[in-house]
C-alpha cells in the first residue's frame, strides 16, 4: 500500500507539499500540545522560484492519504505557524506549528472542583478560556 502525505497552509489555501524537503510530527502523552517542524524549499535569489504564500500566524494542515483511497484523507495536524527561520545558504525556510492545545498549556489559569464531573470541569475550562469544546459524550467523562 503506498501512503503519502499532504500539507496545506489552511491561511492561504496554499498546497505546499512540493515545497516540503522534512517534516517532523512531534508530543507524547506527557505534553499537552503537538509540534509540527517543516523544512521548506524557500529562494529569494532564483527569480522563476515561485515562493510559498506562507506566514507567522498561518494556519497549517497535515494530511495522510492512501494510494488506494487519495481522496480520502486523514488530518493528523492542524495548528499554527509560531516561528519561521530562513536557512539562505540551504535555501530553506524552517518552520515550527504548534496545534491549538499550546494556549492551554500556556495558560496560568487555576481552578480547584470538586463533586463536578469531568465533563462539566471541561465544559468549564473551554468556556472561560474561549475555547470551543469538542464532543463529550464519552460516558468515561462521567466521573
Amino acid at each position: 500500500m503506498n501512503e503519502f502525505f499532504t500539507l496545506k497552509n489552511e491561511t492561504t489555501s496554499q498546497d505546499l507539499t512540493p515545497f516540503v524537503s522534512s517534516m517532523a510530527w512531534s508530543g507524547s502523552i506527557d505534553e499537552g500540545a503537538r509540534k509540527l517542524d517543516v523544512v521548506i524549499a524557500y529562494n529569494t535569489m532564483d527569480k522563476s522560484f515561485i515562493l510559498p504564500k506562507i506566514d507567522v500566524g498561518d494556519s497549517l494542515k497535515l494530511t495522510y492519504h492512501t494510494q488506494e483511497t487519495p481522496d480520502q484523507e486523514i488530518t493528523i495536524f492542524v495548528g499554527k505557524i509560531f516561528l519561521m527561520d530562513r536557512a539562505s545558504r540551504s535555501y530553506t525556510m524552517e518552520i515550527a506549528a504548534y496545534d491549538n492545545m499550546i494556549y492551554l498549556v500556556k495558560s496560568h489559569e487555576s481552578y480547584n472542583y470538586s463533586d463536578m464531573a469531568a465533563r462539566d470541569i471541561i465544559a468549564h475550562v473551554c468556556k472561560m478560556l474561549g475555547v470551543t469544546q469538542g464532543d463529550l459524550s464519552c460516558k468515561d467523562l462521567d466521573t
